[in-house]
């Protein structure tokens, strides 16, 4: 007697594989357990390695961006609970993400750049030197040089929990 075909594919079967992975991910790293992400929209890719950094407030910063690229949005979280975690944490977690979204989603060849992109906003690091990110400061976004510090707007998941 001769057995059908299966009536699955294997491209169907690893994508829900590496699906359930990331998902398996999301709810059991601590990191992903404070940030509590929640997707709102579809995965899409390729992604670009995140850059590696020495500074936690900057680590966040980038998981938090990879979070956002990746389709996937940050939950109403405690900030203490955020920094409570070291930088090792923060590094092995974005590393952990990345290495499983770029199985779904592909990865982008980094290309070697000495200037930063022209409509992506520009912060002056720790050491002084100029670093790219999507997350502009309260005080520097449309500065007038005022010393009364700028409000940033909660946004609709922020301003949902008021």
């Amino acid at each position: 007697m001769e057995t059908p075909n299966p009536i699955w594919n294997e491209a169907d079967l690893e994508a829900r594989y590496h699906r359930k992975e990331l998902q398996d991910f999301m709810t059991h790293n601590p990191i992903m357990q404070i940030l509590r992400p929640t997707q709102i929209g579809d995965q899409t890719g390729p992604l670009t390695a995140p850059v590696s950094t020495v500074n936690k407030l900057e680590a966040i910063k980038i998981l938090m961006n990879l979070l956002w690229k990746a389709g996937l949005i940050a939950g109403a979280f405690d900030a203490d609970d955020l920094f409570r975690p070291d930088l090792r944490m923060y590094q092995m977690t974005t590393k952990e993400l990345f290495d499983k979204l770029k199985v779904i989603v592909g990865e982008k060849e980094k290309k070697p750049s000495t200037t930063s992109s022209p409509d992506s906003p520009t912060q002056i690091g720790s050491t002084g030197d100029r670093t790219s990110s999507p997350f502009v400061s309260a005080a520097e976004a449309d500065s007038d040089a005022s010393s009364e510090p700028r409000r940033m707007s909660l946004g609709p998941t922020g301003a949902a929990m008021l």
